[in-house]
């Protein structure tokens, strides 16, 4: 058995000739490329019951060669993939199960009912040029480029990606030379494997906007440890809405993706004290600027899809709102052209890879991180909830529902509180966490719609100032906005009201 760690990138056909006159590659290469062509055979049953248990299953032809993998375990963040492999040459395209009784899975594979239902499933077949790369003094890595295609029956997808395979050395180092090839060739992470791509095809799935998914935290873990784990959740999420903010019109993409940045600032804040303080800050800042570039895009969405249309609704054909409509759709597409060229911009390729470099570090069990003296998780915890329960209380203490900042300052504390008890969930008692959520999901709501008005008057300034005939147009949204806004606040108190009567897990 071995552990294979490899980092995976895509890269568009068109850019394949730049990877092979990369300096940064050829420098590191110890000796000339080679290239051959690789046909993959992958079995599962009807059921899929293979790829339910995180597991692949494969016979490959290298040459005359035929090559049974059998992976398992393990999985991928931010393009990084860690699975046990257990390899086996065979004479034909035939499996050979003896060799598989030495696998976790031998009981699957011993099961005769299983086997009669085990058969091939769909094929892979790529050119693959290889290079054996020093990433440093005695450390090593393969670089492959593959391109081909994934068929299932009569249904195809393309593959052209780069995966960076750790021989020898630090995981570290995979990133590292990612980031000199950056500079040389657009690539981007890629967390979906070419067996991946073929159960689509097998059974395609509506794309969707992906929301935060719950972490699952042990009591025993290390806190840094339990930072990685949050951190990379919401970096899932982040990567499962690209293809979405790119491609599709669908707002919730844009929405879902800016979602994950601002809970994992949320978690650098929470966890500041037990990671490495400057490196923290520079990503920080990094994502917050990413942030802000998503940022334009979401304000212009809400304002187009929630704002606008119920006004219009109540003045149905009004010419002066369908002026509004017309320029503030042209402000909303020049919007989302800034927020797609953030995500398809090599800056935001080389953010991930630094970013994830660090949290792979930190997953390490015995990694040294910081000089603080660390505390069981489970307090960790109880505090960071209390602390942010507590600047919740003081942001809403005597507050006047006029003013502005400090409403929006607590609707800021209030989310923070909220994603604290998302991300501890595990570890505190259920009553509590449903309780807490619940009474910070209400203020959140209600203070939701105060800075919807608050946006929405930043919006309709720009609006007036791209056109001054628009003042009659934007003048009814605004008031119908502040208006709303009112409203929400008549239910303020009973919200804080609630959320002062909530108990929480200390």
């Amino acid at each position: 058995m071995a552990t294979e760690i490899e980092l995976k990138l895509a890269i568009a056909p068109d850019d394949v000739p730049r990877l092979r006159r990369s300096e940064s590659l050829k420098t590191a290469a110890g000796g000339k490329p080679v290239t051959r062509t690789l046909h993959n055979i992958y079995f599962d049953t009807a059921e899929r019951d293979l790829a339910q248990r995180g597991m692949a299953l494969r016979l490959r032809k290298a040459g005359r060669q035929w090559i049974q993998t059998f992976k398992c375990g393990g999985g991928s963040d931010g393009g990084l993939h860690l699975r046990s492999e257990f390899e086996t040459v065979v004479r034909s395209p035939v499996l050979d199960l003896t060799a598989l009784a030495a696998t976790p899975a031998a009981a699957l594979f011993a099961d005769a009912a299983f086997l009669a239902q085990l058969g091939p499933a769909f094929v892979t077949r790529f050119r693959r040029t290889t290079w054996i790369v020093a990433l440093a003094p005695g450390e090593t890595a393969e670089v492959a480029l593959d391109q081909g295609q994934v068929t299932a029956g009569t249904a195809s997808t393309p593959i052209s990606e780069v995966e960076i395979e750790l021989l020898e050395g630090d995981p570290a180092r995979l990133f590292d030379f990612a980031q000199r090839l950056l500079v040389e060739v657009p690539l981007r992470l890629e967390n979906v494997t070419k067996a991946e791509r073929g159960y689509r095809l097998l059974a395609p799935v509506e794309a969707a906007p992906v929301r935060a998914s719950s972490v699952v935290l042990q009591a025993d873990m290390r806190v840094p440890q339990a930072f990685a784990t949050v951190a990379l959740g919401c970096v899932h999420q982040l990567q499962a809405n690209e293809r979405g903010v790119l491609e599709s019109d669908d707002p919730e993409y844009i929405h879902q993706a800016r979602v994950a940045l601002r809970r994992l600032r949320s978690a650098f804040g929470i966890f500041r004290d037990a990671i490495p303080r400057e490196r923290s800050a520079v990503l920080v800042e990094r994502l917050r600027t990413l942030g802000n570039g998503l940022g334009g895009a979401r304000d212009w969405d809400v304002f187009s899809t929630e704002t606008l249309p119920p006004v219009e609704a109540a003045m149905p054909g009004s010419a002066v709102l369908a002026s509004v409509r017309k320029a503030a759709d042209e402000r909303r597409l020049h919007a989302r052209r800034i927020a797609q060229e953030a995500i398809a911009s090599t800056s935001y390729t080389a953010l991930l890879l630094d970013l994830v470099a660090m949290l792979v570090a930190l997953a390490r069990p015995a990694e040294p991180v910081s000089d603080a003296k660390e505390e069981a998780l489970p307090k960790f915890a109880r505090d960071a909830i209390a602390k942010r329960e507590k600047r919740v209380r003081r942001a809403g203490k005597a507050l006047a529902v006029t003013d502005l900042p400090a409403l929006h300052a607590l609707r800021i504390e209030a989310k923070k509180l909220r994603y604290a008890t998302e991300f501890f969930q595990a570890l505190l008692p259920r009553k509590a966490v449903k309780a807490g959520i619940a009474s910070a999901a209400d203020l959140q709501e209600i203070l939701g719609r105060v800075n919807d008005a608050a946006v929405t008057g930043d919006l309709l300034a720009a609006l007036r100032q791209d056109d001054a005939n628009l003042s009659h147009g934007t003048g009814i949204v605004l008031g119908w906005t502040q208006a709303r806004a009112c409203l929400a606040l008549e239910h303020f108190d009973a919200a804080w009201a609630r959320f002062a009567k909530s108990r929480r897990a200390r």
